[in-house]
């Protein structure tokens, strides 16, 4: 389940909340970095970086910023809410178990 409330729009990114419970789909922002700021709950995130993926965990408090292009998804241990700062152009989405693999 996904809520998002855009907040605003800013040098032509993306200002928002989402709250979610659940894998989230795989994602990627060619136009540029997405900073993300933790507001309640727990979240692990995966960066699919050229050297392999990386693994980490965000808590309530913490930011995180994914480099531009790269694909990354979250799974959180419940509900987590989350504001974001994201290109807003360009974005691309997958449900691909590994979206870097054509077909």
């Amino acid at each position: 389940m996904e809520a998002i409330t855009v907040l605003g729009l800013c040098n032509g990114s993306l200002i928002g909340l989402v709250r979610f419970s659940g894998q989230t789909a795989w994602e990627r922002h060619p136009a540029g970095d997405e900073f993300l700021h933790i507001l309640a709950g727990k979240t692990h995130i995966t960066v699919l970086a050229e050297g392999g993926p990386m693994r980490f965990t965000a808590e309530a408090g913490s930011a995180v910023v994914v480099p531009r292009g790269l694909w990354h998804s979250q799974c959180p241990d419940s509900e987590v809410t989350t504001m974001f700062i994201t290109p807003a152009a360009g974005s691309e989405r997958s449900m691909k178990k590994d979206p870097r693999v054509a077909g």
